[in-house]
């Protein structure tokens, strides 16, 4: 298994979970002719896709997937929200809800619900090459708590610090401050998150949608691996990462 990141920030979050045979999609975010580039244009392995929620930067171009015929599980609120803005998409959309676990190809994928100003999911994704991975973005906590992790793609929006300097050196203002950390995850959220899981067998953590304002890669590299002592990734444009359970 691979992962392929093929963006993650508020311009486009897309992600490749790239198997021997099977394929799955992350996040609609980028265009579609991303996703075929990342595949050399070979979509026949991919069996679908999954949609954390209706904001853009995760959702714009799932129209263009179901018109592709791509399979996307979602929520209700964010095919609604696809459906207004156009209904002439086709292709097939699969309703998800939190605690329903679904079944695509040789994926298994469990929903749950955190913690965004929308109705947004993670997922506990398992599958044979991989083991288990949780994929968890937009959210201000986690509410759940996992045993047997292999693998971890987790927000780490912001550092405390960086965002409250943003503030008083007038970077940000009080509505975009308050929406921040109401709806995104800290460095230091995610530390704790991570402790609080069990992360024994874990072989990568890689961290996603980094603010480009609020973050500093290096630092929140480096305080992860401190903290947890694992392989860790900053999630940037054009990576691949070994994803395998037992990796060579």
């Amino acid at each position: 298994m691979k992962l392929k990141i093929l963006g993650s920030n508020s311009k486009g979050n897309g992600y490749i979970l790239e198997g021997k045979s099977q394929t799955l999609l992350l996040e609609c975010g980028l265009p579609l002719k991303d996703v075929k580039e990342a595949l050399d244009f070979n979509l026949s392995r991919v069996v679908g896709g999954i949609v954390s929620h209706l904001h853009g930067d995760h959702s714009k171009y799932a129209n263009d997937y179901l018109k592709n015929g791509i399979t996307l599980l979602m929520n209700v609120e964010t095919s609604v929200h696809l459906s207004k803005a156009d209904d002439r998409r086709g292709g097939f959309t699969h309703i998800i809800e939190a605690g329903r676990q679904v079944t695509i190809g040789e994926f298994k994928i469990m929903p749950f619900s955190v913690k965004h100003d929308v109705p947004c999911l993670g997922f506990l994704i398992n599958h044979p090459e991989s083991g288990n991975i949780l994929f968890v973005t937009d959210t201000h906590y986690i509410p759940n708590r996992f045993k047997g992790l292999n693998q971890i793609l987790i927000e780490a929006n912001y550092e405390e610090r960086i965002l409250n300097e943003n503030l008083i050196d007038g970077k940000i203002d009080n509505i975009r401050y308050q929406r921040v950390i109401r709806s995104h995850m800290s460095l230091e959220t995610t530390i704790e998150a991570l402790k609080a899981n069990d992360i024994k067998e874990v072989q990568n953590i890689v961290l996603i949608h980094l603010s480009p304002q609020n973050s500093d890669a290096k630092l929140f590299k480096n305080k992860v691996v401190e903290a947890t002592g694992k392989n860790v990734h900053i999630a940037l444009k054009g990576l691949t990462i070994d994803f395998n359970k037992n990796p060579y």
